[in-house]
């Protein structure tokens, strides 16, 4: 079981939030208003469906750009999605990054049915390769021009970064940074994510027993 103050301590107490003004976050927000509408319409069509929206649309930096990438899978394992909405301007999120990478790494030693993926804020491509260069984020990004373009993902944002959504494998959000429009900072969806993959390692371990 996690031992939630050390994870705390590892994580860092942060609770300060950015809020964009003059970035493609800001064209993000104010999308959410004027897409709502539609959105809600798709939404009741279809349900959103995050592991299919990021098949095609996730790239990694390679060494001379971004190269396309997938979420790995099997058809044994289902798997909790991370996304991790985060810029490199703002200081918030500078200081949750490397420890959501120590984080990462860690639990990745003994779990592999979870994922997380970067939504950039960044103003421009080449500032989000360079940010995920710079801190050396492991994990896929959705691609810099599918904010804009597609807002579906925007469904599962909060009003500033960084902002972390736990998603279980049935596509239901299970932890957020913004619960109830009020913000909850980046630790608390990681320690519930935490929580579920060592519950679950200890459960498999008691079955083999």
């Amino acid at each position: 079981m996690t031992n939630t103050p050390i994870l705390t301590a590892m994580l860092g107490a942060i609770l300060c939030v950015c809020v964009p003004k003059a970035d493609a976050y800001e064209i993000a927000e104010k999308s959410i208003n004027t897409v709502t509408t539609s959105v809600t319409k798709k939404s009741q069509e279809k349900d959103f469906n995050v592991v299919e929206f990021l098949s095609t649309r996730l790239v990694k930096p390679g060494n001379m750009g971004f190269e396309a990438t997938t979420l790995e899978s099997s058809n044994s394992e289902r798997k909790f999605v991370v996304l991790y909405f985060s810029a490199h301007w703002c200081p918030a999120c500078k200081k949750i990054t490397p420890r959501l990478v120590e984080f990462y790494n860690e639990k990745r030693k003994h779990h592999s049915n979870f994922e997380f993926v970067f939504v950039s804020s960044d103003r421009s491509e080449e500032e989000m390769f360079q940010y995920m260069k710079g801190y050396r984020m492991p994990w896929a990004a959705l691609k810099f021009s599918e904010k804009i373009e597609d807002k579906s993902i925007l469904k599962h944002a909060g009003r500033g970064i960084p902002c972390v959504v736990v998603i279980d494998p049935d596509g239901e959000v299970i932890a957020s940074s913004f619960e109830e429009g009020k913000y909850q900072g980046p630790i608390k969806p990681v320690e519930s994510l935490a929580r579920i993959l060592d519950d679950q390692r200890a459960q498999k371990a008691l079955a083999t027993r």
